[in-house]
């Protein structure tokens, strides 16, 4: 096997002629679509980034309205508790006023009624001590004895 120099050299020439070929036309459009691929990667790789960061804005302006929300919840039941506590004690306030004043009205009855029982008792004394008096001494009394009679005896009790 001998090698000869011609078709080695001839080999070697058709070699670089191939290769001076493929740099002139292929080499740079494939480092060109190799670049723009490239390119659009990292386009892609940032706009993803761009819209991991708007999401990341929207979580938390979300995240701020609904702890807003919360607050304004909190503040709304602390409100109403407020306010149910005024009503309730405005409630209590009437209900004890409305206790006092039927407390003090039965009272008041309860002393005219006692007044009238007296009253009443003090009538039937006077007229069972005028009865009693007509008895022992055998004697009707007249109106007007019996009237100085009844207040005799009133004097006396007073």
């Amino acid at each position: 096997m001998e090698i000869e120099l011609k078709q080695v050299l001839s080999q070697v020439i058709a070699f670089l002629v191939v290769l001076w070929i493929l740099k002139k036309f292929t080499w740079q459009p494939l480092l060109d679509l190799l670049e723009a691929r490239t390119k659009k990667i990292e386009a892609s790789f940032e706009e993803a980034d761009e819209k991991n960061r708007e999401a990341e804005a929207f979580k938390a302006q979300y995240e701020e309205k609904i702890s807003h929300l919360k607050d304004e919840g909190q503040q709304i039941i602390q409100s109403a508790v407020k306010e149910a506590r005024v009503i309730a004690a405005e409630i209590q306030a009437d209900s004890q006023k409305n206790a006092d004043e039927i407390v003090k009205k039965a009272y008041e009855q309860a002393q005219r009624d006692l007044s009238k029982a007296r009253a009443e008792l003090q009538k039937e004394s006077v007229e069972t001590g005028c009865l009693i008096f007509e008895k022992l001494v055998h004697q009707k009394l007249s109106k007007e004895e019996r009237e100085n009679l009844s207040l005799e005896m009133m004097k006396g009790a007073l």
